[in-house]
């Protein structure tokens, strides 16, 4: 049957979300988020090529999409939807094409892209074309309304107790001048040898990110040394989430509950804030952290996997964060 491969419109919101709504019956809160996304994104600051397939039959069946999420303007992110049974068709394939002639004219030397677990089809499709999986995550969410962090609350007395300070970032600032660099510090050492350390620009960047929530932002310090943060996110047009984002400490200090006092203070004001629920993602080969992820009462609910494909030479190494998805 004829298709066509059109750039993408406002207008043709509602039917990319039927389509998504198709492709992921599994997480339709999830599809919402993604287009509020998507629509969020600024152009004039972030790359993005985007477009639907449209056919005679079903109308339009499909979105793909590059765009930017980091500071590198040659490392984007791929997007592509479709509806159930034309991924392999020439509509899947032609949506493919498309993003990968733009990534070509666009000087792009990395693509990636993060998908359910269970969507077996896609990943597959993917991989036959060169991606490869690069890491695992998943999904954890906390009812802010049943957790009960009370009984747990006697382990910021006991971290105390050692020495080590649990303090918000807004009153870190008050004490110290210069906190971004050393936050920075701070954030580069707590990243494993997998991750490639941050700029101090593109740290900055981040920690200013509007997202990131001044009031549920918390340092563990011994002493003057910053040893560990811990940080709440705002989710975009959600008023009903928050997300616990940047958690970690360093490895001389790990094992002693600071993370988990870090993460008890998060918690208590994600609830002052009114939030019902707390999102986390955390990689799979990070045991402890899902561990302490689940004595605070988060459950899991979704995986995603990593894929990523090099187009231009080795490209430079990915960019750690303490969390993502």
């Amino acid at each position: 049957m004829p298709y066509e491969v059109r750039p993408f419109v406002d207008e043709h919101s509602a039917a990319i979300l039927a389509v998504a709504d198709a492709a992921i019956p599994h997480d339709q809160e999830g599809n919402r988020k993604w287009l509020r996304a998507r629509k969020q994104l600024d152009e004039q600051q972030y790359v993005r090529r985007h477009y639907i397939v449209i056919n005679d039959v079903q109308g339009i069946v499909g979105y793909g999409a590059i765009e930017q999420q980091e500071s590198d303007r040659r490392r984007l992110r791929l997007y592509l939807v479709v509806y159930p049974g034309y991924l392999r068709s020439g509509e899947g394939r032609a949506l493919y094409t498309q993003l990968m002639k733009d990534a070509a004219f666009l000087n792009v030397t990395n693509l990636w892209m993060r998908y359910y677990q269970q969507d077996h089809e896609l990943i597959h499709f993917m991989q036959e074309r060169g991606f490869v999986q690069t890491g695992l995550t998943r999904e954890l969410r906390l009812s802010l309304a049943k957790a009960n962090i009370g009984q747990m609350m006697p382990i910021l007395d006991e971290v105390a107790s050692r020495g080590v300070i649990v303090t918000s970032l807004e009153d870190e600032r008050q004490r110290v001048p210069n906190i971004a660099q050393r936050l920075h510090e701070l954030y580069n050492g707590i990243l494993d040898d997998a991750f490639a350390p941050l700029t101090l620009p593109e740290f900055v960047q981040r920690l200013n990110r509007p997202r990131i929530m001044p009031q549920g932002f918390f340092v563990a310090r011994k002493d003057e040394r910053l040893i560990g943060l811990s940080a709440l996110a705002f989710i975009e047009g959600d008023p009903q989430q928050a997300m616990q984002h940047w958690t970690g400490v360093l490895p001389a200090f790990r094992r002693q509950h600071i993370a988990t006092a870090m993460r008890l203070c998060t918690i208590d004001a994600a609830q002052r804030q009114g939030y019902q629920t707390l999102v986390t993602y955390t990689d799979h080969r990070e045991s402890i952290m899902l561990a302490l992820n689940e004595k605070l009462g988060f459950h899991r609910l979704f995986a995603y996997v990593t894929l990523e494909k090099t187009l231009q030479g080795s490209g430079p190494p990915t960019s750690g964060t303490l969390t993502s998805r």
